[in-house]
């Protein structure tokens, strides 16, 4: 039996073909205590190129010649694991391989997807993206039905997931997009109230139009100078959702902070970060409520599949230039 296997073969930020080493090898034996999963499909996530680089400190370090990390689904083929048998479907960091070797004592596995839901669907809306919208804007964003929401990155993975669920208590909800294209499609099928091109020369008038009263939470995907600006719309105790900073992750320069941060305390608001992983504990309920939506068509999602391995580093690249409308998948 073969195994091939994506590897890092340099660490830059704006990952390309060059980035990665393609393998085949022969798999050895299977250790004592380990699974092997036959990876189905890999999750694109934008800190993938934070990875490469080390610059997060929630996952292992990687060093040139290591596997590339990725978030993936899988079923088990083969066990030498007391509370894994074959057959299990299991999610977590597989790495991009056909055939992942994992230890479940060291690294975190998760085999409690329902039946119901599609390995699709468990990388996608149920998965870690929308699982980000749901308890960003759950535990920080603290919605209340009055409130006036807006989404960058809104026809991307989470940010789709994130205003339909703003739309499902009742929130007036606005989404930042980058071409007339993804405004047309967050309104008619995002079920988003409004939208606003970034792109545009004249963006902010547009967000001034579409937020007359301000802004109640900002979910920031991008960061950069659209978090600033809506730094400067925000009303009294306001939340800012930090969620990711597309905008700067391909970029060698340290990120800057925005200049209208001191609003913060002129609204008595707040701003805040967090990693989706903090809330695992609550996953399994999460997924239930998402599914339930999904089943209801409250909750449209979207996916973009590129076959194999190889295409790995352009469906990166598809991500980073804002041209999916959607979450992007690898199928391995």
């Amino acid at each position: 039996m073969k195994r091939t296997k994506l590897l890092l073969a340099k660490q830059n930020t704006y990952a390309d073909k060059d980035t990665f080493t393609l393998i085949e090898e022969n798999i050895d034996n299977l250790k004592n205590g380990y699974i092997r999963v036959s990876v189905s499909l890999i999750s694109i996530e934008p800190a993938m190129s934070g990875w490469i680089v080390n610059r997060t400190n929630y996952m292992p370090t990687l060093n040139i010649g290591d596997i590339m990390h990725a978030f993936a689904i899988g079923s088990v083929i083969e066990s030498n694991h007391r509370n894994f048998k074959i057959g299990d479907r299991v999610t977590g960091n597989l790495g991009c391989q056909t055939l992942a070797d994992i230890n479940p004592e060291e690294t975190e596995l998760d085999k409690t997807i329902p039946l119901n839901i599609s390995d699709e669907l468990a990388v996608s809306a149920c998965g870690l993206t929308g699982l980000t919208a749901y308890f960003g804007l759950q535990k920080i964003g603290n919605l209340k039905k009055s409130d006036t929401v807006v989404v960058s990155a809104a026809a991307g993975a989470v940010g789709s997931i994130a205003g339909q669920l703003a739309k499902i208590v009742g929130c007036h909800v606005i989404g930042i997009v980058g071409s007339q294209e993804k405004k047309d499609l967050i309104i008619d099928e995002f079920n988003y109230d409004n939208a606003v091109n970034y792109k545009a020369e004249d963006f902010k008038e547009q967000l001034n139009k579409a937020t007359p009263n301000g802004i109640d939470v900002y979910f920031d995907n991008v960061g950069g100078p659209i978090l600033n600006y809506c730094l400067a719309r925000l009303n009294k105790q306001a939340r800012i959702v930090l969620c990711g900073a597309i905008s700067n992750y391909n970029s060698d320069k340290p990120m800057t902070g925005p200049s209208n941060y001191f609003n913060l305390v002129y609204q008595s608001a707040s701003m805040q970060g967090f990693i989706v992983l903090d809330y695992k504990a609550e996953f399994n309920d999460a997924r239930k409520i998402i599914s339930s939506y999904i089943d209801q068509n409250k909750i449209i999602y979207r996916t973009e599949v590129f076959e194999g391995l190889t295409a790995i580093p352009d469906a990166l690249q598809h991500m980073f230039e804002g041209k999916n409308k959607g979450k992007v998948l690898v199928k391995v």
